[in-house]
């Protein structure tokens, strides 16, 4: 009806184009894409109908035949066997006008519906093998000339009696195979190729075991399996393509594996592949089915220079305009060389938003994007597609030394697969990638991995970057076991990126010698910890400001700092830097600042502390006599040598308290010479001594084993102390004991008797007199 608006245009080619142009009719019909998916079962094949379109299907013995009438336009096929083999399906052709023509391999049933959103459904089932054609038939007998036959003489020409063409004792000559296709000289030259792969692959195998005095099945099966593998490999890496023309001349029973299983479950499970799945609605498409075992294979190419790519601009041009494909459709494979020019060149974050913009293979897709996010991060997740591959012999060991926050020193990994593929990166990434193995090494203790990495920088790279620089002070740092000033003043004071990182080692490499941090360097940490308030370094700013403020003993400072900036870490770093300043704490600050520290900031002392760092508390507090705060901080009981020492400062607590008996309770069940210590003073307070002298000399303190056999009386011990005031005594006691003078009870005693009393009573006055000598009294209040 909206041509009754136009103005009268002349009759001409032309305005019958654009007439044809505005007619309903000539939008209506469109192309629809016939896609496939494999099951364990059945084949799928779909195609998205218009609505209104009529559909029927007639099945005959190894064709199936779909009718479609309706605004359905042409066809599009090639997405059909990217997704399925030739098992059921052996070939879709176009049929006049609109549908398919189905031809199977099999007498396979098949079912056709038509989903609510107008999907036409079309599965074919598993079904017996076709039969086999019926054989020729013989010709038909024919009559054999009478030429030069031989005329009677009433002039009748005698019949000819009809004969078979062959002899009937003659065996009829064998079939000729049909003809197999003479392959173009490109298929014949990859397959050529294949051969020689799969023959590489095969000579590299690994020697069969000696024979067995009986035969070995599983034997067959793992040569069966190994072989596979290897031409899986070969799929997988774009070395060989499915012949159909050749395969579809075969029996289906050749051209399946055996199913033969053994009686025991084997351990290697075959040859494995991943199920086609049939995803209608996404416009992307995944071909590749992962065939091998090796998982030391990556999907992506390896990374190396390419010498052609010269002109960034034009080659990024070129790239961008080939992201769409006919039908306004995004090309993913476009997407994907894009994805990769972006990667080879060190743009991470525009690779990643590229690979999640289409769809991808999946495998492909998370190696990529793992490149990406190394570029980006300097580091990949922990989990990721190379985790557990740093001892492969490929490209796969240099990306799995760049996954985890960090590397675990001590591990195994292939040095030379590492170092051959940062010698092939391009210049962009071996500049940036070299630099960053290069520090992952060196911080796990292999300097050497390290410097060798670097040297392959220095050979390629005309100018040092500061994330060498920083490698290299990293480097020469771990050698010389302190910090090297030098280097690293030079690359704080550049203010780049690497400069806040360079900061952060330099600080703790100077704690951890122990060296105390100069007011300059704290000054320098609030700095950048102001400037980058936003980015992922902060928490890491604030942390290391934190502990640098407890090395130079301001706690008051740390404490403080520590209270604004808990919200800006995690809780596992705000645990580690409290219990950091908490220990601290109680090993180097002085009474007094300990004692206002832990009263001011008792709350963060109590929540963040590890066991032993509280028990540290806990021992400052009992020295200082706050016996209650302190068994507070150690109510709870602890596991292994935490636990036990929690016990001992209880028990301690309660001899202070003048609690023996807790004492005794809390230390039942420990032995040690530290417990028999604890122990013998608990018995020197419920006067015990005996109990109390038997602990100290089974814990070897003599000098504490003689103040309780002094306390006991027990005088024949304390004449073999090496304490001679006291030995003195005690042998003089020892001696009245062993000859006690017996005084008359009437009358006064003989002179004999008095001379005795007199000179032991010189003699007891003289011990005493020598053991007072040793003791020094106190005169201060005298004075």
């Amino acid at each position: 009806m909206m041509l009754r608006w136009l103005p009268q245009i002349p009759a001409s080619p032309l305005s019958m184009l654009l007439a044809l142009l505005l007619l309903p009719g000539s939008a209506a019909s469109q192309v629809a894409t016939v896609r496939s998916g494999d099951h364990p079962d059945f084949s799928r094949l779909t195609v998205a109908l218009p609505a209104g379109t009529q559909w029927s299907m007639e099945q005959t013995p190894g064709r199936l035949r779909v009718d479609l009438a309706g605004d359905l336009g042409a066809l599009d096929l090639s997405q059909i066997f990217r997704r399925i083999s030739r098992d059921r399906i052996a070939d879709v052709q176009p049929l006049p006008g609109t549908g398919l023509d189905i031809r199977l391999t099999c007498d396979c049933a098949a079912e056709a519906q038509l989903s609510a959103d107008n999907l036409l459904i079309i599965d074919i089932k598993d079904g017996p093998p076709l039969p086999a054609p019926a054989p020729a038939q013989l010709a038909a007998p024919r009559r054999l000339p009478t030429a030069g036959a031989t005329q009677l003489s009433f002039g009748e020409t005698p019949s000819v009696p009809l004969v078979a063409d062959a002899n009937p004792d003659t065996p009829p000559a064998p079939q000729q195979p049909p003809e197999i296709p003479q392959q173009t000289p490109e298929e014949r030259a990859r397959t050529e190729q294949a051969e020689k792969f799969a023959l590489r692959r095969i000579n590299s195998l690994p020697d069969l075991p000696p024979p067995t005095p009986e035969p070995d099945p599983n034997l067959t099966r793992e040569l069966e399996t190994t072989l596979l593998q290897a031409i899986g490999r070969a799929a997988t890496e774009g070395l060989l393509d499915a012949d159909a023309a050749n395969a579809s001349l075969l029996p289906a029973d050749l051209r399946q594996v055996s199913t033969t299983k053994d009686s025991d479950a084997h351990t290697d499970p075959g040859v494995m592949a991943t199920p086609g799945t049939l995803e209608a609605a996404k416009p992307g498409e995944n071909t590749r089915f992962v065939l091998s075992g090796d998982s030391c294979e990556q999907t992506m190419p390896p990374t190396i220079a390419d010498d052609t790519e010269d002109d960034f601009a034009a080659r990024l041009g070129q790239l961008r305009a080939a992201l769409t494909a006919e039908f306004d459709r995004d090309d993913s494979t476009a997407y994907r060389d894009l994805a990769r020019f972006y990667l080879l060149n060190g743009f991470g974050a525009e690779a990643l938003r590229l690979l999640e913009s289409v769809p991808q293979d999946p495998a492909l897709a998370e190696e990529m994007k793992t490149f990406a996010t190394i570029l980006e991060y300097g580091h990949g997740a922990a989990d990721g597609p190379f985790s557990g591959k740093i001892g492969c012999d490929t490209e796969a060991a240099m990306w799995a030394a760049l996954t985890g926050p960090t590397l675990a020193p001590g591990q195994d990994f292939d040095g030379a697969a590492i170092l051959r593929s940062v010698a092939a990166l391009p210049v962009p990434l071996k500049s940036y990638l070299g630099a960053v193995l290069a520090e992952r090494f060196s911080a796990a203790q292999e300097n050497e991995m390290a410097k060798d990495l670097l040297r392959i920088v220095d050979r390629d790279v005309s100018e040092a970057t500061a994330l060498r620089n920083f490698a290299a002070a990293r480097i020469t740092s771990h050698e010389a076991g302190q910090p090297d000033h030098a280097a690293y003043q030079d690359l704080i004071a550049q203010n780049d990126d690497v400069s806040p990182e360079a900061l952060l080692h330099y600080t703790n490499e100077s704690i951890d010698n122990g060296d105390s941090i100069d007011p300059e360097t704290i000054g320098l940490l609030e700095s950048y910890r102001t400037q980058y308030r936003d980015a992922p370094i902060s928490a890491k700013l604030v942390q290391t400001e934190i502990v640098a403020h407890a090395s130079a003993g301001n706690f008051p400072a740390a404490y403080d700092l520590f209270a604004s900036q808990a919200d800006t870490m995690d809780a596992d770093a705000r645990a580690t830097v409290a219990d950091g300043l908490t220990r601290n704490l109680a090993s180097h600050a002085a009474d007094a600042v300990f004692t206002r520290q832990f009263f001011g900031h008792e709350g963060i002392i109590r929540q963040g502390a590890r066991p032993e760092t509280m028990n540290a508390v806990a021992q400052r507090l009992l020295d200082l006599g706050f016996l209650d705060q302190a068994e507070q901080l150690i109510t709870k009981g602890a596991d292994g040598e935490a636990g036990r020492q929690r016990r001992i400062l209880r028990a301690k607590i309660a001899l202070a308290g003048n609690q023996p008996r807790r004492a005794e309770a809390e230390l039942f069940g420990l032995t040690g010479e530290d417990i028999d210590l604890l122990r013998a003073k608990a018995s020197l307070d419920t006067s015990d001594y005996a109990q109390a002298q038997t602990l100290f000399d089974a814990a070897g303190s003599t000098q504490d084993a003689g103040t309780a056999a002094w306390l006991g009386r027990d005088w024949t011990t304390m004449r073999t102390l090496e304490d001679p005031p006291k030995a003195r005594l005690a042998d003089v006691v020892t001696q009245q004991q062993d000859a006690p003078i017996a005084l008359p009870e009437i009358g006064p005693p003989t002179l004999a008797l008095s001379r005795d009393v007199l000179s032991q009573s010189s003699d007891t006055r003289t011990a005493l007199r020598e053991l007072l000598s040793t003791v020094q009294v106190e005169t201060a209040l005298d004075q």
